[in-house]
């Protein structure tokens, strides 16, 4: 109350139904009784609400789930400044905001997440205002004080299951609507219903965070219910589905809730927040979001929300979506804000990452190099987006074994960023371990090593020893650790990563198969030959079903396999499989790339082992 009272911006942060928006609107009509509530509906109606608000001497901008009023044309610094600074008014932006949404902004760093960018920009709009986290589960004194309106047989029913839900969770029905929900799929229970509600769930789960078009729901939900059982559930009709889904419980809410009340019987609806973040709480990397519920709902997104779905795709390693995803965002903001308005630019340099994951460099080395210097002359050569796109760059470069340009840029962006954000930011951090990168591969290992120490050991003390980041730093240890011939050491810390990468991202995850074939590569150093071939096997089949035949990815794996099979003595079949790969590998990559350098060379020992030196010009 006292918050309120001084003004300015306040966000509470809390987990669905905590009892956010209901502590929120309390205590501003306790504590701000003569205000003006000012609650525009989306992103789109924000700014007319902010102009009306500013003319105010008094009045509550009401921000009720922050995530749909952030991003183009949304809340920003410069709006938050125009409606709280100055002199003889009191306005006071109220916003809610669930966890899950929450840790959408602050989990990821450089390294992590395509769209960098646009989460720093949301994660500063945040931060701009005093939060407040209001627990799920009340305290003893908190349960104490509730026992006084004991009477009220609602709030006695939900303290007496206090230890195990919060009281605005038990009173708005959640576990309830949870439990029906999954009830709902048993046999000739409620099961299209079931599926129509997993499909919404997944909508917001991917990125999507406008109202849900029925008809979108209805095409979706097939492929749900086919992979529980299909006709064998037997399913209820459709229409009865929709109503089971949208009829309401306890007189709070329903599990698919109508925009605009029970009686638009035909238009979009909101899913019931508790089930999305209950869902996100308990996914694995068997439950994330079907490809094809990204491909459904792009068509529908604005450039926002691309971008979310963007980085949803990006963070499942499903690289084709997200770079239409990033497409479309790129297009949007150039049709609307013009090529040089910063978000432009942003989603730019976010799509030159995702064409780098597809394997198409060229295209994406060009598209980094006209983000960075459209930053540079817009933002300056020391902004962070600018020192972002040029990092994005200079891997581009290593990619394609520029390795001295490379080289270059990445000390550039380091020196920048140690400037300008200090020695321990994520960023920084990702600039010592991708400069490390680079110094291996030129074959200066102690200058490597010694970049490579900076970062794990930071991002170890920081993040511990799981975080995604320091996984990459750890697994880009090992592979120093192996020209070193410290092989052992490798092979247990390719192992490490190996696990706890399956673990939390899945087996077929882009990062996972990287872990698992560096790891085959150890083991053929140690002589495990064997085992080295069926894992090198596995993971190119595994890149050649998710990446294509002609990925550089799926090259290095067609090559791993081949060298554990020259050891083998199976010298015919390698032969074949390096004129293969040098053959796709001119294609990809041009015929004086690092890597078709290689390629030849193991063409030729090859032929030389064959006995077959004649052949040794042709090459």
């Amino acid at each position: 109350m006292e918050l309120l009272a001084a003004g300015g911006f306040v966000l509470l942060i809390g987990e669905s139904t905590a009892g956010k928006s209901r502590l929120a609107y309390e205590t501003m009509c306790t504590a701000l009784p003569d205000h003006v509530l000012i609650a525009p509906l989306n992103r789109l109606a924000l700014p007319a609400a902010v102009a009306r608000a500013s003319r105010l001497p008094r009045c509550v901008l009401w921000l009720d789930g922050m995530e749909r009023f952030l991003g183009p044309e949304g809340l920003s610094r410069s709006s938050i400044s125009r409606l709280t600074t100055g002199g003889g008014h009191h306005r006071v932006i109220v916003g809610t905001l669930r966890s899950a949404e929450m840790t959408r902004y602050t989990a990821h760093t450089d390294t992590g997440t395509a769209d960098a960018a646009a989460l720093s920009e949301a994660r500063e709009t945040l931060e701009q205002a005093v939060q407040l986290r209001l627990a799920r589960l009340f305290t003893w004194n908190e349960r104490c004080r509730a026992r006084t309106r004991a009477w009220d047989s609602r709030i006695a029913d939900a303290l007496n299951c206090a230890g195990d839900y919060g009281l605005a969770e038990y009173l708005a029905a959640g576990p309830e609507l949870l439990g029906d929900w999954l009830d709902a799929w048993d046999v000739g229970n409620r099961p299209r219903a079931a599926a129509l509600i997993a499909a919404a769930v997944d909508c917001r789960r991917a990125g999507l965070t406008r109202p849900l078009p029925r008809a979108l729901l209805n095409s979706l939900h097939e492929a749900y219910l086919y992979e529980r059982g299909g006709s064998r559930l037997r399913p209820e009709a459709l229409e009865e589905a929709w109503s089971w889904a949208t009829r309401q419980r306890r007189a709070t809410t329903s599990l698919l809730v109508p925009v605009g009340g029970l009686d638009v019987a035909d238009g979009p609806v909101d899913v019931f927040d508790y089930l999305v973040d209950t869902s996100q709480i308990q996914a694995t990397p068997e439950t994330q979001v079907p490809e094809r519920v990204f491909s459904a709902v792009l068509p529908l997104a604005d450039a926002s929300e691309a971008g979310r779905l963007a980085s949803t795709a990006h963070d499942y390693g499903l690289y084709a979506i997200g770079a239409q995803a990033y497409s479309r965002a790129h297009q949007e903001y150039m049709t609307h804000l013009g090529a040089l308005h910063p978000k432009t630019l942003t989603s730019q340099s976010s799509l030159a990452v995702m064409l780098r994951q597809l394997g198409r460099l060229a295209e994406a080395e060009q598209c980094a190099r006209t983000a960075v210097e459209a930053m540079a002359s817009v933002h300056g050569a020391d902004h962070p987006e600018t020192l972002t796109a040029g990092n994005y760059h200079a891997t581009c470069l290593f990619d394609l074994g520029r390795l001295e340009e490379a080289e270059a840029g990445h000390r550039a962006v380091l020196a920048a960023r140690l400037h300008v954000m200090g020695p321990e930011h994520p960023n920084t951090l990702s600039s010592h371990a991708d400069l490390a990168l680079v110094l291996c591969e030129m074959g200066r290992l102690q200058e490597a090593e010694a970049q490579h120490r900076i970062a794990l050991d930071t991002r170890i003390r920081l993040l511990g020893p799981e975080h995604p980041d320091t996984l990459s730093s750890r697994s880009s240890f090992a592979g120093l650790l192996r020209r070193l011939g410290r092989l052992e050491e490798a092979e247990q810390e390719h192992a490490a990563v190996l696990e706890a990468r399956r673990r939390t991202l899945g087996d077929e995850h882009p990062k996972t198969l990287t872990s698992r074939a560096n790891r085959a590569s150890l083991l053929r150093r140690l002589g495990r030959l064997e085992e080295a071939e069926q894992e090198h096997a596995a993971v190119l089949e595994a890149r050649r079903r998710t990446l294509g035949d002609e990925h550089p990815k799926t090259l290095t794996s067609r090559n791993n396999l081949a060298l554990v099979l020259r050891d083998l003595g199976r010298l015919e079949q390698v032969e074949q499989e390096h004129r293969a790969i040098l053959r796709a590998r001119v294609r990809a990559l041009g015929p004086d790339h690092p890597k078709t350098r290689i390629s030849r060379m193991h063409l030729a020992s090859v032929l030389r082992d064959l006995e077959r030196e004649d052949d040794l010009d042709a090459i």
